[in-house]
């Protein structure tokens, strides 16, 4: 009896124990939802997970997914480094170095596993994400949910005042160097000439808007687009894509100088074109519009060899040795598929699932042609990924500052920036890399 008795309490003890690990797929001993941490950057996508975390608690309740804001910007690794990672990463690009470093978990057996269709995505925007999974072996390591590209705008109500024909999506640099020269306006103040509008705003002084120029002149910034060894601004188009640049800001001053770029910004109406993110759609709209200013959207210009536009992506990755990555996957499947997708293209940024980013994001009752983000997605190129970002544009701010006010020819600051970065790619990616 004794031995049945026994026998029995531990057949008892398996079903039990059966029950909890099927349970504890989705919901806790308790019955209450396992809970799924996302950490996000602080900012303007607190909206957007709010909208989503919501959406997705109440479609289900196995799994609640808790929002948690980064308090700086190496929280995430410090957290997984200590072992206490969130169970789910916003990261605002497809992180080389992360995945290099073993602090996300791959994902290509979750996809697999539950048949989650990829080809809903806009191609080039997955890319990203392959082209960073390759550098660690070729599996994905996270995905994306939004991307951006830039696109140029300018205030129609100008170019009417001017008599001039709105810009085509075929249109070129030199239009712009054109266009910019007739809608640059000045005045006489004493024997001073003072500027009241300038005909294009553009960061030069900020290297990430770059690329899509020297480019446009068939030239490269880097010898690779992830973890290059060595700057190629050397090479004659580059030189000459940046000197366009310079020449329209220092000596036809029909661009703003970059240290005027706040107080002649494009939603003040104070600069008639400019280069304009999704994300700057929002704040453009009402402003001009409380100005009665007409604006409209255009393609990125074309340079002498070719057309194309900075890409820009926001990714979802598991950390390493997430407590929940079911819970996180589940989320992540949420987030970038159909539903998620719907929802963010009406609150924020572009989806990546084509057919939401057609219906959800592009609004047929604005006259700005939202569209052309979308048709970006046919001429835009990946961001550089450098292993130390920071330092690297540093470097390039420092030596191209004289260049943006006239004091030094870009020739000049290729030759004095180019030793110190190849030295610090070279040497970054040895440390990574091992050779």
């Amino acid at each position: 009896m004794v031995m049945a008795g026994n026998r029995l309490r531990l057949w008892v003890t398996a079903i039990c124990l059966t029950m909890l690990i099927v349970v504890g797929a989705g919901l806790t001993a308790t019955g209450a939802p396992q809970r799924v941490e996302l950490l996000y950057p602080a900012g303007n996508w607190r909206i957007a997970w709010e909208a989503l975390a919501e959406a997705f608690n109440a479609s289900q309740d196995e799994y609640v997914v808790v929002l948690k804001a980064q308090s700086s910007p190496s929280e995430f690794m410090v957290r997984t480094v200590s072992g206490a990672p969130p169970d789910l990463v916003h990261m605002h690009r497809s992180d080389t170095a992360h995945i290099l470093n073993g602090l996300l978990e791959p994902i290509g057996g979750l996809i697999e596993r539950d048949g989650f269709d990829l080809g809903q995505m806009f191609p080039i925007v997955l890319d990203v994400s392959y082209q960073s999974g390759a550098m660690a072996g070729g599996d994905l390591y996270d995905l994306p949910f939004a991307w951006g590209a830039v696109v140029f705008g300018y205030i129609s109500t100008f170019f009417d005042e001017a008599g001039l024909q709105y810009p085509s999506n075929d249109w070129t640099w030199d239009d712009v160097e054109s266009y910019a020269s007739k809608l640059t306006l000045v005045q006489q103040s004493g024997f001073s000439i003072l500027p009241q509008r300038f005909g294009l705003w553009f960061s030069a002084a900020g290297p990430w808007t770059w690329p899509p120029l020297v480019e446009g002149w068939g030239g490269m910034l880097y010898d690779e687009r992830i973890f290059p060894k060595e700057t190629l601004l050397h090479e004659p188009e580059a030189i000459a894509a940046l000197e366009f640049m310079a020449d329209l800001i220092t000596v036809r001053r029909t661009v703003v100088p970059t240290d005027q770029l706040e107080a002649f910004s494009f939603k003040t109406g104070k600069s008639a074109m400019a280069e304009l993110a999704p994300s700057h759609i929002g704040d453009v709209r009402e402003s001009l519009g409380a100005m009665n200013l007409e604006w409209q959207l255009v393609a990125y210009p074309s340079g002498p060899v070719r057309q194309t536009t900075r890409l820009f992506t926001e990714n979802l990755a598991i950390p390493r040795n997430a407590r929940n990555v079911e819970g996180a996957w589940a989320f992540m499947k949420f987030v970038c598929g159909p539903e998620g997708q719907k929802i963010l293209g009406t609150v924020t940024g572009i989806p990546v699932n084509i057919e939401a980013a057609a219906s959800s994001f592009v609004d047929p009752n604005t006259p700005q042609h939202e569209e052309l983000y979308l048709h970006a997605s046919e001429y835009a190129h990946s961001f550089y990924f450098l292993v130390d970002q920071a330092a690297v544009q540093s470097m390039l701010e420092k030596e191209f500052g004289p260049v943006w006010n006239g004091r030094r020819s870009v020739q000049e600051a290729v030759e004095m920036v180019k030793p110190a970065i190849d030295a610090k790619l070279q040497a970054d990616y040895a440390a990574l890399f091992g050779n």
